[in-house]
């Protein structure tokens, strides 16, 4: 085979490959900018540590529930959790001595990278998210995660908020990529290369 035949070939499975992720890729960029996720790192992975990170989850999440209601992105929900980054980090300190733990705690808005994350019925697909960091004493132990905007974090009660009721924050494509994730991984790879590639560019 000639040599233009090859990159002919070759030429055309790029489009055909570039085609079918486009979609997808829309997607996953997008999701990766419409919500504002939590992340707690506990002291260790003591059994006493990893339980004291979930009472802090809960102790924030019961005080910063209704925060975000009227933010119509997570642009705005960031800047309400910046706003009162202060007051965040008091709650989860306050805990934490109450408690009965000398461990320092830090809280910061950011992005950050995540791998793949499921929850419940959902998955979060790898990529960098707006966060709301807390870290708890040395922050070597196992972290915790969920969604804070839109609020699909649910406390103790181990249940979680149906993503289908949340449709209006939600594209179909994000939620089918969310509720589907495995389906996708081909080409979210694909997306994740070529995102890589066009942004060195």
């Amino acid at each position: 085979m000639k040599k233009f035949e090859i990159i002919f070939i070759a030429a055309i499975a790029l489009f055909l490959c570039l085609s079918g992720i486009r979609d997808v890729n829309d997607d996953y960029l997008s999701l990766q900018n419409d919500v504002v996720r939590m992340h707690i790192l506990a002291n260790s992975d003591s059994e006493e540590d990893q339980n004291l990170k979930l009472q802090v989850r809960d102790r924030i999440l019961e005080g910063t529930r209704g925060w975000t209601e009227g933010c119509t992105s997570a642009e705005e929900a960031e800047s309400v959790y910046e706003s009162r980054i202060d007051e965040i980090n008091s709650m989860a300190q306050q805990y934490v001595y109450e408690a009965g733990y000398d461990y320092e705690t830090r809280t910061e808005v950011l992005r950050m990278d995540f791998d793949d994350r499921e929850y419940g019925d959902i998955t979060m697909p790898q990529g960098n998210y707006r966060a709301v960091r807390i870290t708890i004493g040395e922050a070597e132990g196992h972290n915790w995660w969920c969604v804070m905007y839109p609020p699909l974090c649910v406390p103790a009660a181990g249940a979680q908020s149906d993503i289908d009721s949340f449709s209006g924050y939600f594209t179909d494509g994000e939620i089918d990529l969310m509720k589907n994730c495995g389906k996708y991984k081909l080409k979210l790879r694909c997306a994740e290369i070529y995102n890589r590639i066009t942004g060195a560019l």
